[in-house]
């Protein structure tokens, strides 16, 4: 039986430059290389960054051609260089977020073509410089010379330097680069882990503050966090984070961003949707507005560019159902938010309140005292005549405001001069293309309005009532399921318009 060997050739070198990356992707690879080598070296580090005054910082400066990437942390020595330009050979840890030993030479290929890698370790006194070209490499020239040079045994940095790019780097990619960047080790600078600076800029993670979301009735907010268990076929596995319904709701900072090792694979500004909880790309409901959190998947794989979760078999289907599942008080919070504040209409205790007071109220003797006036009603032609003497009245004055609907002007006034015992409102319709709507504020009724929202909605009523019976005499079907009919459809409009409202 004869043997074949599988190779991976020199030659392919180059074609990394191909891969499917984005440049925060390519640099988050150097910036993951950094913060592994702080995090591997933290206790001798920080000595030395305590002696120094200094904290661990990674610094990205950039020109047309060129880009330097430079850490303070533990820096290589021969053997480590050699094997961080190994291709495909894994750390000896691979539990951070090193993984597969491909990130550096895969991004640094896909930027440019000649690099010029100067390190020092700590504890050593060496300086170690390396040139690399990527089309000497991939023609077969595997032999890359190491310069050494004396250093003090007490620094510790890496500088990577790129140029030859493939690709620019320029305009507005730069502003999304420092976005991603920020995004990407939210949890680092958050924690003060790292300070991670672009051409001399300081980037800072924002995240959220407690008043971002919105407040439940007794006080506390609706962002919380979770854990669950998901069954797949590829075993069990562990899914945490938190959730979170925002007050004011933002399409681009709402959505689900998913870490891995403490760093974003997948987020803002391009959040995770996933459709179970969101739909079909492109809506812009209310759950798309309002529906934040971070999603932990450790013990999910991710791709060798880090942007991506390598879901096996049925685990992406696992993880959106568990979160569906997990999150729906969330979710339903998230549906009916708007202005900040979940409408969820009275509550039970206010339910209960208003029952009793109406009971009381119709069981009242005062109440049962007016059902008696059916039989001292005036003719109609006497309440007409008084109807129309408010409204004459109340006509000698500008409305208080007024609005053009369809073929008809509205004209509101609300009236203090008419007498307590006038009614509650009174409506005229002529000439035919107006509708006038007096509201009596000496009725007893308006004088126990409470608050803003008491007012619109007793307003609302009375012009609302005012418009259907108008619709309905002008389509001569004046009876009272057609102007109820009519007025259902009138009170659905200020839902409809929040809703609008919060989906610009």
């Amino acid at each position: 039986m004869a043997d074949v060997t599988i190779e991976f050739g020199y030659q392919n070198f180059s074609n990394y430059r191909r891969l499917s990356y984005k440049w925060w992707y390519a640099m988050a690879e150097f910036v993951d290389n950094s913060t592994q080598s702080y995090m591997d070296n933290r206790a001798a580090l920080d000595n030395a960054l305590d002696k120094e005054s200094e904290v661990f910082s990674v610094n990205i400066t950039r020109d047309e051609d060129f880009l330097r990437i430079s850490d303070n942390a533990m820096g290589m020595d021969q053997n480590d260089l050699a094997r961080a330009l190994k291709v495909g050979v894994p750390p000896q840890d691979i539990s951070g977020r090193s993984r597969y030993g491909l990130g550096l030479k895969t991004a640094a290929c896909w930027i440019g073509n000649k690099w010029v890698i100067r390190t020092s370790k700590l504890g050593s006194n060496e300086r170690l410089t390396v040139e690399i070209d990527v089309d000497r490499v991939a023609s077969g020239d595997l032999t890359m010379p190491i310069n050494i040079e004396n250093e003090d045994p007490g620094s510790h940095y890496t500088q990577l330097e790129i140029s030859g790019h493939n690709r620019a780097l320029a305009g507005r990619t730069i502003g999304k680069v420092k976005q991603y960047l920020s995004s990407i080790y939210r949890i680092d600078i958050a924690n003060g882990l790292m300070q991670l600076k672009y051409d001399g800029e300081t980037l800072e993670w924002p995240g959220f503050e407690g008043s971002d979301f919105v407040e439940r009735p007794d006080g506390t907010r609706y962002r919380d966090s979770f854990i669950f268990e998901v069954e797949t076929e590829n075993g069990t596995k562990v899914v945490e984070g938190w959730v979170g319904v925002l007050r004011n709701g933002s399409r681009s900072k709402a959505g689900f961003s998913i870490l891995h090792r403490k760093r974003l694979i997948k987020g803002w500004p391009d959040s995770w949707r996933p459709e179970t909880i969101f739909g079909a790309g492109g809506r812009n409901d209310l759950i798309n507005q309002r529906l934040v959190g971070e999603v932990n998947l450790e013990d999910f794989e991710v791709s060798h560019t880090k942007d991506e979760i390598n879901w096996h078999l049925d685990e992406e289907e696992a993880v959106e159902q568990g979160l569906k599942d997990e999150l729906s008080i969330y979710i339903d919070a998230a549906r009916k938010t708007r202005r900040g504040r979940i409408d969820t209409g009275p509550t039970q205790p206010q339910i209960d309140i208003a029952v009793r007071t109406l009971e009381e109220e119709l069981s009242s003797p005062e109440f049962i005292d007016k059902l008696t006036l059916i039989d001292v009603i005036p003719p109609d032609e006497a309440i007409e005549e008084a109807n129309d003497s408010v409204v004459a009245s109340a006509e000698t004055h500008e409305p208080s405001f007024k609005a053009t609907i369809a073929d008809i002007e509205i004209n509101v006034y609300l009236d203090s001069h008419v007498s307590v015992n006038d009614p509650y409102f009174v409506t005229d319709s002529k000439p035919e293309d107006e509708v006038s709507v007096v509201i009596n504020l000496q009725h007893p009724h308006w004088q126990m309005l409470d608050g803003e929202n008491a007012v619109t909605n007793y307003l609302r009523h009375c012009i609302y009532d005012a418009i259907a019976e108008d619709r309905a005499t002008r389509k001569h079907r004046l009876s009272s399921d057609t102007v109820k009919l009519l007025k259902d459809a009138y009170l659905r409009v200020p839902f409809e318009i929040l809703q609008s409202q919060d989906q610009e």
